[in-house]
């Protein structure tokens, strides 16, 4: 019976151990929803971490039972390779959204601003970073041209390109300066659409993408089959929308390795 009241409380407290930081995690992830960011990041993690308690919740009857236990084992070894792959893929992200690209006097350079959501003629805050750090670009990069990017979404008034380009101009970016692609809807479509508007206008195809730091690896990959040089520059991101588009960024990376 000692022995019993000894093994409940080292459980109590490993349980403690485990259910705290998931729960936080848990936290983490849903906290965005409350903002109406809902997408498979906040989703996939929201999911994993309920799932991981309840795992360790019940490990004593799944450890009792000879086909759940080796079940259990399969989806934590599985779980150990989704680690590394993600892992993988977070050090690339890492390593892309740390460079800032060096303004050099003698090159001619592209800057392509990746869209995101507007509301009415307003960009969202995560836009208004990402053409904040465009602005400070283009500002010490006299000659320096802009493709600014994004179409016309489902639940917006204008296109994302049209509401970027007012956007710089209302903050001393010359309108000679940028060139408006309104037709995409993915980054995909960004890229593609922005390398037609400066290869038609001859424009420089060293370019520069500005964009979240979470978002540049991927950028980055898919501009490499239009432009002969390809740098970046990290827009700020909230620290709170990090971990959930961070993992939303992870299924999206998955998605292009699969399809080519």
């Amino acid at each position: 019976m000692h022995n019993m009241k000894i093994f409940d409380k080292s459980r109590k407290k490993s349980a403690l151990a485990i259910l705290i930081p998931f729960g936080l995690l848990f936290v983490i992830f849903v906290a965005p929803m409350t903002g109406a960011i809902v997408n498979a990041g906040n989703i996939a993690a929201a999911v994993f971490c309920v799932l991981a308690a309840f795992a360790w919740a019940f490990f004593p009857a799944i450890k009792r039972n000879k086909k759940l236990f080796t079940a259990f084992a399969v989806l934590l070894l599985t779980a150990g390779v989704g680690f590394a792959y993600a892992a993988f893929l977070s050090v690339n992200m890492i390593l892309s959204a740390c460079e800032k690209a060096e303004i050099l006097p003698e090159a001619e350079r592209s800057v392509i601003v990746l869209g995101c959501f507007v509301k009415g003629d307003v960009p969202s805050d995560m836009l208004a970073r990402r053409l904040t750090a465009a602005r400070d670009y283009l500002m010490e990069d006299k000659k320096a041209v802009c493709v600014v990017t994004g179409g016309q979404g489902p639940n917006e008034t204008h296109t994302e390109a049209s509401v970027m380009k007012e956007w710089l101009i209302q903050r001393g970016v010359g309108e000679e300066r940028i060139f408006t692609e309104e037709k995409s809807s993915t980054t995909a479509e960004n890229l593609k659409f922005a390398h037609d508007i400066i290869d038609d206008n001859d424009l420089p195809l060293d370019v520069v993408i500005i964009s979240d730091g979470f978002h540049l690896w991927r950028a980055k990959t898919l501009a490499a089959k239009y432009f002969n040089e390809v740098h970046s520059v990290a827009a700020k991101t909230d620290l709170l929308h990090i971990p959930t588009y961070w993992v939303r960024e992870w299924f999206a990376l998955t998605k292009d390795f699969m399809s080519g």
